[in-house]
C-alpha cells in the first residue's frame, strides 16, 4: 500500500471522509461509509487501485516509512 501517497493526499483534503481503512491481523480492505451499493464498490476499488490495500501487521513499517521516519523489521 502506497501510505506516503495516501498521508500526502490527506493533507491535500483529496481524500474523501466516508471512507474507512479496515486493518485486521492479516491484510485489510477499504469500506466507505455509503448507503448506495454501487457508490460503495466503485468508490472502495477507486481507492483500492490509487493507494492498495493494507497487509495487516506486516504494513507497520510501511506505514511509518511513509510517515516519513526510518525504520526497518527486525
Amino acid at each position: 500500500m502506497n501510505y506516503k501517497k495516501l498521508f500526502e493526499d490527506k493533507q491535500k483534503g483529496l481524500i474523501d471522509e466516508r471512507m474507512v481503512l479496515v486493518f485486521d491481523n492479516d491484510g485489510g480492505y477499504w469500506r466507505a461509509d455509503i448507503e448506495d451499493e454501487i457508490e460503495h464498490e466503485a468508490m472502495c476499488e477507486k481507492y483500492s487501485e490509487e493507494y492498495g490495500e493494507p497487509d495487516g501487521y506486516h504494513d507497520l513499517v510501511d506505514i511509518m516509512q511513509g510517515a516519513g521516519f526510518k525504520s526497518e523489521w527486525c
